[in-house]
């Protein structure tokens, strides 16, 4: 690692350990924005020295691309915030935070921030897994995953229907039923969809009975949740608020903020990275998942 990697990767460091003793200091509710901005960059850098890609490369080299990434997680994540977080829940809230301090702390670093920090973890948790190398002649594309996808794309248009047509006749509670389902389901859509393009992914790795990648997403996705949530539990930065289906917690957090909730938000990241950024920029999901198509015989 060189000399100006190892000060990136320790200013990253710091700044995570900052935003650990903001959480839990009194009256300090703005912790994340300094965790999302040192854990990216501590990760984005540990990603680009071990493996040489990283979306941190991609800012380096590449500033025009690396900013269609930011604004497209950035729009994305404010679609769900506002529209489905606050307005069809209310889901949750930052009773700290004035209007102009979500601005920057939510919108503009929070949430794009946020998402980059998860996916740069999520590559960096992966990588290491030994693979069994790649099988010749696996396909991602065919009449299993068109199937899929059609079953999926008419369980996200029932879901959403049904959201309608219960927040219509004021039945709130039931409409917010209706969209938690969904939060598993639009990420596996996008996923089939980018398969569908021809790109290997989750779900048609497990259609084709490899289910360790997917496997192996979900678990990472709820490892990353605790990081990311489990600090504010003592900071109360945002604060959740009629969850649906379920009460259930762990380590302070709402299961379902957990999974599917995280879920969600890392495959946006990283369907939305596989989208906008050129194959060699960073340790792709499609990559991940080619390297572990295991050898059959």
């Amino acid at each position: 690692m060189s000399s100006t990697a190892a000060a990136v990767a320790g200013s990253g460091a710091a700044l995570t350990a900052v935003s650990i003793l903001l959480a839990v200091s009194p009256g300090a509710a703005a912790w994340y924005t300094p965790f999302v901005l040192g854990s990216y960059l501590l990760f984005g850098t540990l990603n680009a020295t071990t493996y040489g890609a990283s979306t941190l490369l991609v800012l380096r080299h590449q500033p025009r691309r690396w900013f269609r990434l930011y604004s497209a997680i950035a729009v994305v994540s404010l679609l769900v915030d506002v529209p489905v977080g606050r307005l069809l829940g209310p889901f949750w809230s930052y009773p700290h935070l004035s209007l102009a301090e979500q601005l920057v702390h939510v919108w503009l670093i929070g949430y794009p921030f946020g998402l980059l920090s998860a996916a740069e973890t999520y590559w960096f948790l992966y990588r290491p897994i030994p693979s069994r190398g790649p099988r010749p002649g696996a396909t991602m594309k065919g009449r299993g995953s068109a199937r899929a996808l059609a079953v999926l794309a008419v369980l996200d248009a029932v879901l959403v229907t049904a959201a309608v047509a219960l927040g219509t006749s004021g039945r709130r509670e039931g409409m917010q039923d209706a969209l938690a389902p969904l939060l598993l389901l639009l990420p596996l859509t996008a996923d089939l969809t980018a398969t569908m393009r021809g790109r290997p992914g989750l779900v048609a790795a497990a259609l084709d009975r490899r289910f360790a990648p997917l496997a192996t997403t979900v678990l990472f996705s709820g490892v990353i949740g605790v990081l990311h949530e489990v600090p504010n539990t003592w900071a109360g930065e945002w604060v959740y608020c009629g969850i649906p289906l379920t009460r259930a917690e762990v380590l302070g957090v709402n299961a379902l903020v957990l999974f599917p909730g995280w879920f969600f938000l890392l495959m946006i990241a990283l369907v939305l990275t596989n989208h906008v950024l050129p194959p060699s920029s960073v340790p792709r999901t499609e990559a991940l998942v080619a390297r572990d198509a295991g050898s059959q015989a």
